[in-house]
């Protein structure tokens, strides 16, 4: 019997049903699993790949089998669940998965004052947190909050710095300001995310001794 080097949802195999041979379309199979049915990919553990492509993704979906890993749009799954482009939860903001991550950021006079004059250190907007830190030989750390993801919320902190220093953060999109100061250590502000007029914009809903004020 000649080997397939191709198949089709049309295509059929043999099967005896009730002691008489018929043919079934795999598309047949699938249609009539119900839920007590089971099926189960690789049960001898082998280290085998799965991979699911589409139109135009080659690694729609990837397993591997070696490292128990599974990558979606990769090949090559860093973690135990890797994706490599957008993740979108939910249509509106107020529905989705809501991960915690903070993002600590220090401002040095080796990496960054060299840099000259009006160079504001980037914060990663898409934080929860930033708990800011500035190093010695640092009077003015200098930071910048771009656009947000509307809904969202975004605490700053100004952690620990030299005697007397402070933390300015220049802000892309604020409503009624552009610019917060902390003077001292443990100041915050807390900013949500909103629309106007089609834009992402932050405002002002909690503030712990922040000065928020336009330049």
């Amino acid at each position: 019997m000649p080997e397939a080097a191709s198949s089709s949802p049309t295509d059929y195999f043999m099967v005896v049903q009730n002691g008489v041979n018929k043919k079934l379309s795999l598309t047949t199979f699938l249609k009539t699993l119900n839920s007590s049915d089971n099926i189960q990919i690789n049960s001898l553990r082998l280290p085998i790949n799965v991979r699911v492509s589409s139109t135009n993704a080659p690694n729609l979906i990837y397993v591997s089998g070696s490292a128990d890993f599974v990558g979606i749009n990769t090949s090559t799954p860093a973690s135990r669940l890797h994706i490599l482009g957008n993740v979108q939860v939910g249509s509106t903001s107020d529905d989705g998965v809501v991960i915690h991550a903070e993002d600590d950021v220090t401002y040095t006079s080796t990496g960054d004052l060299p840099q000259g004059v009006g160079w504001f250190k980037p914060l990663n907007a898409a934080r929860d947190i930033s708990a800011l830190t500035i190093s010695s030989g640092v009077t003015t750390g200098q930071f910048d909050l771009g656009n947000g993801t509307p809904g969202q919320y975004k605490s700053i902190t100004f952690v620990t710095g030299p005697s007397g220093s402070k933390a300015t953060i220049r802000v892309t999109a604020g409503v009624g300001f552009n610019r917060i100061d902390l003077t001292g250590f443990g100041q915050s502000v807390v900013l949500k995310c909103i629309t106007i007029s089609s834009l992402p914009k932050w405002v002002c809903v909690g503030s712990y001794l922040a000065n928020i004020y336009t330049v």
